[in-house]
């Protein structure tokens, strides 16, 4: 079985068990993980944060939403146009109206989402999610890093930077079928997520899902971009950089 294959078993396995979720548990789960979002140390200093408005049986993230506005957050949704995403800030969700894949979206005449110095890769090279350029250009787990020699870290080392990176960074919460232990996921097969995640590698990506949506490691595919933890409706599940 290939990679692609095996990933297509795991969506449909994950999906069969969000669809067989009943309004209950779907609101049940979606408030405990809005409330593990919002007591989070983060959140409370965060200015702005990235969601995504859910659809079908998907982790509801209305209670968290909700919480940002009042407090005064610019919270951003995302939009697509063809191939590509964007989010726009929204101050009310009564400005969302169905959209592509009869998503709710925001209009484009909210503001949109752009990082700081414009936010886009180094002449073309993909940061990695700790800052500085890939190794050799390989492909590293969020929470991995080579050991330095058991070397103790000095300043400005990659820890240290990560570290800024971690306390810093804006959040963007993501949507998925399935998750894996160590940062990656599995989508919709449309890949919009991991284009806007190479796009923009300064953001803090953090998967939304019910604890039966993480699943024992599979093959990534090159093009996959790794979340930097995990809040299902039991807490935050760190990842694993071995």
């Amino acid at each position: 079985m290939t990679a692609q294959e095996t990933k297509n078993e795991i969506r449909k396995k994950a999906l069969r068990f969000r669809n067989a979720l009943s309004v209950l548990e779907i609101e049940e789960k979606s408030r405990a993980i809005c409330r593990t979002v919002i007591e989070s140390a983060w959140f409370a200093k965060a200015g702005e944060l990235l969601v995504y408005a859910a659809v079908r049986t998907e982790a509801r993230l209305d209670l968290l939403v909700e919480t940002a506005l009042k407090e005064g957050k610019a919270v951003y949704f995302p939009k697509v146009d063809g191939n590509d995403m964007d989010f726009y800030r929204i101050r009310d969700v009564s400005e969302l109206k169905e959209g592509a894949f009869h998503v709710p979206e925001p209009p484009e005449t909210g503001r949109k989402w752009e990082a700081a110095g414009g936010g886009r890769e180094n002449g073309g090279k993909q940061k990695s999610l700790g800052g500085g350029e890939e190794n050799g250009g390989k492909r590293k787990s969020p929470g991995g890093g080579e050991e330095n020699g058991g070397k103790r870290k000095s300043p400005g080392s990659k820890e240290e930077s990560d570290d800024f990176f971690i306390k810093s960074a804006c959040r963007i919460l993501v949507p998925g079928a399935a998750f894996q232990q160590n940062g990656f996921r599995i989508g919709y097969g449309k890949g919009y997520y991991d284009r806007y995640l190479s796009r923009f590698p300064m953001l803090y990506p953090i998967g939304i899902a019910y604890e039966q949506q993480i699943f024992p490691a599979w093959e990534p595919q090159e093009c996959d971009i790794p979340v930097r933890e995990i809040i299902t409706e039991k807490g935050v599940k760190e990842i694993d950089g071995s």
